[in-house]
């Protein structure tokens, strides 16, 4: 397919230094379980033919393909020159959500959960005639290829190694973000960046559309779609809060006096609610919440794990309690500021000494906490100021899912849910009287 649109560089015998784009689906053969040849046929060639699309866009040129994958070159003496890898990768990335769609009507799929590990690298290939015949050190070519969950531990995001990262400019090194400082594969030793989410613009936000639909991208409606499932959903979960306290209202209660609703029944409504909400607007990632309310311990006022979800088990069941005044947490950073904490990329913020684990649990690879939010829980006072009680905790095993620049989107979605929180520490302060 792309031999006949090769540039002059990709047809001379001779060694040239490279960037390397490499695509692979994420367990094929799960995916392709129920489907029939001529299907797996045409999904198959439209994720060759926009992976090429992309590349020569950038000078590239495919150079294998295996049904469900395969890599291109970019040559440095290419017009487009380095970088072009990076380049072309964000264009596919970018383009997904659309090649998705396009699969599944062309095909006729309902669902189509195609992951791909996606991944760059940079090094000196001798270049043949027949690109079956192309050599290299291994390190260069084969053990970069060869490892697909070393080189890329995330699926529809993408991974480079040191040795293209040294070689771009400082704007693009810029949108990377330190993952792995060493990966070991076999002869090829080198650090690990992740390419960074970056926001949408925020004129797009549905509240903010001022009329100027016929200037919306592809990708701007996609984004206006998402949020405003996003709310409509918030507002079903908090109607089915209010349906609870109507219900636990026209119930009657066992202990004489006791009132039908408590700070402790309430809360179980909203953060049942507020987790299968979490659950179903996160997609395919495994969202955890944990609620930190103020107590006091020995005249201490300390922060305490109150509730979690999901409950894990023995270790995740302790009970974790800090001074509130201890601001190396971030929760307790939370509670003191009174606003929105993110930490959109976790392992970057432990490489930057930014992040602080609970314990050594928190950096296994079964838990991958990967971005994290603290959200303030409180009550306004007669004069305007902000009595903070709790403190809600997030984090998913996807990074970038929490961005600084998206708080006040997280703020919208949420504020039912705090404001029914905030009402349940009211009441708790109340029964304490």
């Amino acid at each position: 397919m792309a031999t006949r649109m090769e540039p002059a560089l990709m047809r001379e015998e001779r060694a040239q230094m490279v960037e390397i784009l490499h695509v692979d689906t994420e367990r094929s053969g799960d995916l392709y379980k129920t489907a029939n040849n001529v299907e797996k046929y045409e999904s198959e060639k439209l994720l060759r033919v926009f992976f090429n699309r992309c590349c020569i866009r950038y000078g590239g040129v495919e150079r294998h393909w295996d049904g469900d994958g395969g890599y291109a070159f970019f040559p440095d003496e290419a017009k487009h020159q380095k970088g072009a890898a990076v380049r072309a990768a964000e264009d596919f990335i970018k383009g997904l959500p659309s090649l998705i769609k396009q699969i599944t009507t062309e095909v006729g799929w309902k669902h189509f959960p195609l992951r791909l590990r996606i991944k760059a690298h940079r090094g000196e290939v001798f270049i043949a005639p027949d690109s079956g015949l192309d050599t290299a050190d291994p390190r260069n070519l084969d053990d970069f290829l060869k490892r697909e969950e070393k080189f890329a531990p995330r699926t529809n995001e993408l991974f480079i190694t040191q040795q293209l990262f040294s070689e771009l400019d400082q704007a693009t090194k810029a949108n990377f973000s330190l993952f792995l400082r060493l990966v070991n594969a076999r002869s090829l030793h080198t650090a690990l960046y992740r390419r960074k989410r970056i926001p949408i613009a925020n004129q797009t936000h549905p509240n903010r559309l001022d009329g100027k639909v016929s200037t919306l991208r592809q990708e701007d409606w996609e984004y206006l779609c998402e949020e405003i499932e996003a709310q409509i959903l918030a507002h079903t979960a908090c109607n089915q809060i209010t349906k609870g306290m109507i219900s636990l209202l026209n119930g009657t209660s066992p202990v004489h006096k006791q009132p039908a609703i408590t700070s402790g029944s309430l809360m179980t409504l909203v953060l049942d609610a507020l987790y299968s909400y979490l659950q179903l607007t996160s997609g395919d990632c495994q969202i955890r919440l944990c609620y930190w309310q103020e107590v006091k311990r020995h005249g201490r006022r300390v922060l305490s794990v109150s509730r979690r979800y999901p409950d894990g088990g023995r270790a995740e069941r302790r009970k974790r309690v800090f001074p509130i005044e201890d601001q190396q947490w971030k929760v307790c950073q939370c509670f003191q500021t009174k606003r929105f904490i993110v930490t959109s990329d976790v392992a970057s913020a432990r490489y930057d000494q930014k992040w602080l684990d609970f314990d050594k649990g928190q950096k296994s690879k079964s838990r991958r906490l990967d971005s994290a939010m603290q959200i303030p829980v409180y009550c306004e006072r007669s004069d305007g100021e902000r009595s903070v009680k709790a403190v809600l905790s997030l984090d998913v095993d996807k990074p970038d899912m929490f961005l600084d620049a998206n708080i006040h989107l997280w703020r919208e979605r949420l504020v039912g849910f705090l404001v029914y929180l905030a009402l349940a520490e009211e009441l708790r302060t109340q029964e304490k009287l």
